[in-house]
């Protein structure tokens, strides 16, 4: 994904776990930030949580990206404040009309 939104020619920035997360995105002030559901330490519904809590961010589009696909999944990411939700594989496509828009 991060190759495939380079080309495209979006800043992207990686970040190992969620606390390194949090930590980029207070420093940079991105427009959207996906978050792998997954992480090492916080995950992203937690991060996503954080995020949502901090009013730098309100505007930010957040938008999970995870294996996890079920009923129960798409709620708690509402939950947690993500504004789109993606099941890998993700529709490249579809992110990149997402992003655009």
């Amino acid at each position: 994904m991060y190759e495939l939104l380079n080309a495209e020619g979006y800043d992207v920035m990686m970040a190992a776990n969620g606390d390194d997360g949090i930590r980029l995105a207070r420093q940079s002030r991105p427009d959207a930030v996906l978050l792998d559901i997954a992480m090492p330490g916080l995950d992203g519904y937690s991060v996503a949580r954080v995020l949502r809590h901090d009013e730098q961010f309100s505007q930010t589009m957040l938008i999970a990206v995870t294996s996890f696909g079920s009923e129960q999944d798409i709620h708690l990411a509402q939950e947690a404040g993500f504004d789109h939700f993606f099941q890998k594989p993700v529709d490249i496509d579809r992110m990149l009309d997402l992003l655009a828009g």
